[in-house]
């Protein structure tokens, strides 16, 4: 149900599907608890004039704040209610109060045909690599912390990239994306090899990220 959970849905439904504005975060943790999903939705995300990293960065809202999926209402919704079916290549306004691209991320093949793809559509499936990626990371975190691993770099990360997304927004320029995903790639791989290895004493100190740390494992090893 595309609703906050709310008392009279708690013995009816099982999984919640709020607007990402409209999220009750303490209500969504008793519902998870009791073995309930909630999922998100936002459908400002449609419209075409929206920047490609809002799509991107979504998937780390969905992330930080564990949702178990988001929703999207339709992806070739190219039909009017007053006039009937539309071209989205000319009007890719679907009806009267709705905004362009609202209803459709893909395109009608002219002459029949599969859907053809859009940057939207190709952006969403950056942003599920991205929550991936992520996801990655923070699985590595909790194993090397559990074997008494020295993740203060890892924590730092995390935090960081925590305090810029928020529900509401993802304060974030391209720029600093592209480095966090970096720092994120860098911080992946010392973490396994603190997993496998431990603290990496090589030559006048400890590996630190943005070493080689294959050939500092190797000589560690050797």
């Amino acid at each position: 149900i595309t609703e906050q959970p709310v008392p009279i849905f708690y013995d009816l439904v099982s999984v919640y599907i709020p607007k990402i504005t409209r999220v009750d975060l303490l209500r969504m943790s008793e519902r998870k608890q009791q073995g309930d999903e909630v999922w998100m939705y936002d459908n400002n995300l449609y419209y075409i004039p929206k920047s490609a990293l809002d799509l991107r960065t979504y998937f780390w809202k969905a992330r930080k704040y564990e949702f178990s999926g988001v929703l999207w209402w339709g992806t070739t919704s190219w039909k009017q209610a007053t006039s009937g079916r539309v071209s989205p290549w000319s009007n890719p306004t679907p009806d009267t109060g709705y905004k362009p691209g609202d209803g459709f991320f893909l395109y009608p093949r002219i002459g029949g045909g599969p859907p053809l793809n859009s940057i939207r559509w190709e952006m969403i499936r950056e942003g599920m690599h991205d929550h991936n990626y992520l996801d990655l990371l923070l699985t590595k975190y909790e194993e090397a912390e559990s074997l008494g691993r020295d993740v203060s770099d890892a924590t730092t990360l995390i935090n960081e990239i925590y305090s810029l997304v928020s529900l509401d927004s993802v304060e974030i320029s391209q720029k600093q994306f592209s480095q966090l995903k970096e720092r994120i790639a860098e911080q992946i791989i010392y973490l396994d090899m603190l997993i496998q290895y431990g603290p990496l004493n090589c030559g006048d100190g400890i590996c630190a990220v943005g070493e080689d740390c294959e050939i500092c494992v190797s000589d560690c090893l050797s």
